[in-house]
């Protein structure tokens, strides 16, 4: 995998900011998180998101999240997988798709993109 930040661009769907903060507050509640790293984990996930450029969540994203897929997956991974589908098409340029969830990551692969990191 290339150097973590090397890239000519990092784009991400808009959901990631909510999907990351539920995640931060799920840890929490679960006390998998203590109260004290919570603004760490909020600031880091910031500080990624200020380095991305964000892939509207439109209609066009949702109608293709809602297509089957070869694989099985989730309804946000979808979303995740739609928004690098309709960018890759529309901007004519390859990608590299980075998750840490096995099933996300199998499922990009099967529908052609280079997928690395899970």
């Amino acid at each position: 995998m290339e150097e973590w930040g090397g890239w000519e661009q990092a784009l991400t769907s808009e959901i990631t900011r909510v999907e990351g903060l539920r995640v931060i507050d799920r840890l929490r509640l679960e006390g998998r998180l203590t109260d004290d790293l919570v603004p760490e984990c909020v600031q880091s996930l910031q500080d990624v998101l200020e380095r991305t450029d964000d892939i509207s969540l439109g209609g066009t994203v949702l109608y293709r999240a809602s297509l089957a897929y070869p694989t099985v997956i989730g309804t946000l991974d979808a979303i995740h997988l739609a928004s690098a589908l309709l960018w890759k098409e529309r901007s004519g340029k390859e990608i590299l798709f980075l998750t840490h969830d096995r099933q996300l990551g199998k499922a990009a692969l099967s529908v052609g993109l280079k997928a690395e990191g899970f």
